[in-house]
């Protein structure tokens, strides 16, 4: 398998990882990085206050450096804070409808992984509802201030095609933004059984609020498969999967099983190999891979988006099921706002957008070879 080392990251990229996977470092291991590479690192994968935290009383760290650093971590600590406020009182609005509502990310896995809230950077609200509350849930939202913050005719569009394509729905409120997902994975993975039969959940109260979440086997699913989904495009979507794993005790088996039988295994190996890999996260043989493709590297630490063509061979590779990989292949053309907002149509044109989906796919991809 190979290691860290293998990837051939940049000294400031070694280094953060050496850190996050609980080596001590010293000043020494400092001497020869490019400090603002290095907070640039830090800021674009969204990990800063981690390093703040150990970095603000040492003496060898640039005074611009700590600046930077303190004015970004003060940033966040207000966001998240009423990041936190605003969930709550979203999720007391959903509980007197008979809602049950469960926090996806967010400040539960801030404060219970990280211990601090502030120490996990997050810009939006997630949350699972059930298929059937789904429109409930959009109407309690409504009625709460928030809005999907387009004109109807967009708002049909999105309804018809990108909503139910990702399965979520965007809501807005000044500066809030809640995301209601209401299946396992995008509509493109198409997997197998019923999911909400097998969820599993445990009651946590927060400010006097009972809370509903994920147990800790779904929780592993559910990180690993949004590391999956966003292509592993920052590196703390795995540091959240090594964090649970080093911190809380987890029925691996379970997880095994689960995945298996929503033929989403590929999808949390890789996740979960990447954890290994990385941060030396202690996973049985049976959830790793023993080779993984070289061009994962392009993923991450990445300064420039990888391409649309990289992004589906790592979907096709790591999709389970021969029937999946041919759904996931028509699912592409499927419209997407871009579309709309070149060339809004009315309802009854929409199936011009296929065509023009068509001509989107060659641009994205094949301009790759050019």
């Amino acid at each position: 398998m190979k290691s860290s080392s293998d990837f051939n990251f940049s000294k400031e990229a070694s280094l953060i990882i050496s850190f996050l996977r609980g080596e001590r470092l010293k000043e020494k291991d400092f001497s020869e990085i490019n400090w603002m590479s290095f907070v640039k690192i830090l800021k674009d994968e969204e990990i800063y206050p981690l390093f703040y935290e150990f970095l603000k009383d040492k003496d060898f760290v640039p005074v611009k450096v700590k600046e930077l650093l303190k004015f970004l971590c003060k940033k966040n600590r207000e966001r998240v804070e009423c990041l936190k406020d605003e969930t709550i009182f979203v999720l007391k609005k959903l509980k007197q409808k008979g809602i049950k509502a469960i926090p996806l990310r967010g400040f539960l896995l801030s404060e219970e992984v990280y211990e601090k809230v502030y120490l996990r950077v997050f810009s939006d609200i997630d949350l699972f509802v059930m298929r059937k509350d789904l429109e409930k849930a959009i109407e309690t939202l409504k009625d709460s201030g928030f809005s999907f913050n387009i004109d109807p005719q967009e708002e049909r569009f999105l309804r018809n095609f990108h909503f139910k394509f990702y399965n979520e729905y965007k809501l807005y409120k000044k500066n809030f933004l809640v995301e209601i997902h209401f299946d396992l994975l995008p509509h493109r993975f198409k997997y197998t059984g019923n999911f909400e039969n097998f969820i599993e959940v445990e009651k946590v109260k927060i400010d006097g609020l009972e809370i509903y979440k994920f147990s800790r086997e779904w929780e592993v699913i559910m990180v690993a498969v949004h590391a999956f989904l966003h292509r592993f495009s920052l590196l703390k979507f795995i540091l959240d999967i090594h964090c649970i794993l080093s911190k809380f005790h987890v029925d691996y088996n379970k997880v095994f099983e689960l995945s298996k039988r929503f033929r989403i295994l590929k999808m949390v190996k890789l996740s979960l190999t990447l954890s290994s890999i990385l941060f030396h996260t202690k996973i049985p043989g049976f959830l790793k891979f023993n080779r993984i493709p070289d061009f994962l590297r392009d993923f991450m630490f990445k300064e420039d988006d990888p391409s649309a063509l990289k992004k589906d061979l790592l979907s096709i590779l790591f999709i389970d099921s021969f029937p999946q990989k041919i759904h996931y292949l028509s699912s592409l053309l499927n419209p997407d706002k871009r579309i709309y907002r070149i060339l809004p149509l009315p309802r009854f044109l929409y199936f011009f957008y296929y065509p023009l989906r068509v001509l989107f796919i060659l641009k994205r991809r094949l301009i790759y070879f050019v």
